[in-house]
């Protein structure tokens, strides 16, 4: 049975007291066996879950976040997390804690699939922002975020038949935090009624959600398409901005800039209308008037920047965040750490070239070198002919 098949060439091996594997990886280059690259290596946790009796067995969280006051009333400790929650307890604890609904420019992108968020902050908690725009969050605050798709039979995009397949929460501790995961039940079929009961994601899942009725394109018939969601199991210790690409929160002002806008009460001390401007706005996929530069360091800094950073999970060997200067990021004409895909002369991205451009390569045929399993099944990205074109248009050195 295959695993951990795409760890870079590991040269140690160490369980700790919790269970869990730790895995050095040297990083070698793994299209050129034996050569090293700078910077490429990586230490890579296996958590170790104990289900016998359906709960983890480790201890949580390091004292004293145990005791912390988190909002909406969850737990410190993701143990005492009930197994099951109902749609209706979920909406009054939101109701009790405040929590506020905001849209992301740029979150992670999935065929079919919405992206819904809200935050809630701890009794008397506020936000912050340094003056380089890094978003401060006080231990206790809770993300939330819902996953929606539009089953077979309902009018796409107009909100009838909108069904929620995951609730995922991150809890934000101080050092450690924890993330959990809800699996909503499959909904009443006929008619399309969302169900009351999701039940909480003990170890990965992936999992068939669908099918969704896709819009017509190019005025050609509707067309059924199944939904394949990676639900991610709990997590009890985690680490930001990278110790689990799943439970990342948004951590710069640019990804939040309608939450700034929209919410300034929660920032302390409060923004104004100069300040938030001042803050390098992120583009979206479809907006007019956007550069394709701009869209496409947009859509890196929400897609992959959580794992393709310094010190970050990803071997790639570039830093995906929209604030680090193009020249400086290791995107053009960066090595292939992680493999070439049989492409001669093959780099990060080859000004000019998408064929021989690993970012545009890997981003259109995800099947043979898959990323993490929530983005590992999601063909045809929007993102992909203006990625195309913006390295077409780049000019070579």
């Amino acid at each position: 049975m295959p695993f951990a098949g795409h760890l870079e060439h590991p040269v140690a091996l160490e369980f700790d007291a919790r269970g869990s594997l730790f895995v050095l990886n040297r990083g070698t280059n793994a299209s050129t066996p034996g050569t090293a690259t700078t910077n490429s290596g990586s230490l890579v946790r296996i958590r170790y879950q104990d289900l016998s009796d359906g709960n983890p067995a480790s201890p949580v969280l390091e004292p004293p976040a145990v005791h912390l006051q988190v909002a909406m009333g969850l737990p410190g400790n993701p143990r005492d997390l009930p197994r099951t929650i109902r749609r209706t307890e979920l909406g009054q604890r939101l109701a009790a804690a405040g929590s506020r609904w905001f849209h992301k420019v740029h979150g992670a992108w999935a065929r079919g699939v919405r992206e819904q968020n809200a935050i809630a902050l701890p009794p008397g908690g506020t936000l912050k922002l340094t003056g380089s725009g890094k978003l401060i969050v006080p231990p206790g605050t809770v993300f939330v975020r819902n996953y929606v798709i539009h089953p077979a039979g309902a009018v796409f995009g107009n909100g009838k038949g909108q069904v929620t397949i995951e609730t995922r929460l991150v809890v934000v501790g101080d050092p450690w935090g924890y993330g959990a995961s809800y699996r909503w039940r499959p909904p009443n079929p006929t008619p399309i009624d969302e169900a009351e009961d999701a039940d909480l994601v003990l170890r990965d899942e992936l999992a068939d959600v669908g099918p969704i009725w896709m819009a017509p394109h190019q005025g050609g018939p509707r067309m059924s398409q199944p939904v394949t969601w990676w639900f991610p199991g709990s997590d009890d210790r985690i680490s930001w901005p990278s110790s689990n690409p799943a439970y990342y929160y948004p951590s710069s002002a640019g990804e939040l800039i309608p939450l700034l806008r929209q919410f300034r009460d929660l920032f302390s001390p409060p923004l104004s209308t100069n300040a938030i401007a001042q803050f390098q706005q992120f583009r979206s996929w479809h907006e007019q008037g956007a550069s394709n530069e701009e869209k496409v360091r947009s859509y890196l800094h929400g897609n992959c920047a959580v794992c393709h950073r310094p010190g970050g999970l990803a071997p790639g060997g570039f830093d995906a965040r929209i604030g680090t200067p193009l020249a400086d990021s290791g995107l053009i004409h960066g090595a292939p750490v992680a493999g070439n895909l049989g492409i001669e002369g093959a780099q990060i991205v080859v000004p000019g070239d998408p064929g021989k451009s690993l970012l545009y390569q890997r981003l259109v045929q995800p099947e043979r070198h898959p990323s993490h399993p929530g983005i590992s099944f999601q063909p045809d990205p929007p993102i992909a002919p203006m990625l195309e074109s913006w390295i077409r248009h780049l000019k070579a050195d």
